[in-house]
């Protein structure tokens, strides 16, 4: 008997066909998948890492419009993978990324700020006329 199963399988009349799938299909077969959307910078995050959709044929970075759709893959051997439209990317992690672009600023210039001077009508300043008149 079977475990997952209450009666015996006969494996000549069952009709179970054989595995037709190469090596890199079940890899991807058996796998993590997680949907995810493209930003800005064509980049998906995962895991607080950021990664760049690359052609697996040439090693060029695609670029795709932001907010489009993605499906993160985690191959059974551990390769991470991007599909968009029904096309498979190799997936490489960005080293830094900045998210807010940084100003220059010169430390050697003191920056001056200016006093608050509230205005004529303000409510301070007629409670101030009433007391010293």
């Amino acid at each position: 008997m079977n475990k997952k199963f209450s009666y015996e399988i006969n494996y000549e009349t069952s009709k179970m066909r054989e595995n037709d799938y190469s090596l890199e299909e079940l890899n991807l077969i058996i796998s993590e998948k997680y949907k995810r959307i493209i930003d800005n910078a064509s980049s998906i995050k995962y895991n607080n890492k950021y990664y760049l959709l690359c052609n697996s044929e040439t090693g060029e970075v695609t670029c795709f419009k932001s907010k489009t759709e993605c499906t993160f893959i985690i191959a059974y051997d551990g390769t991470y993978w991007g599909q968009v439209e029904g096309q498979y990317y190799m997936l490489i992690e960005l080293e830094s990324r900045d998210t807010i672009m940084k100003k220059e600023i010169d430390n050697n210039k003191p920056i001056e700020k200016k006093p608050y001077v509230p205005p004529a009508n303000h409510p301070w300043r007629k409670s101030y006329k009433k007391i010293t008149s």
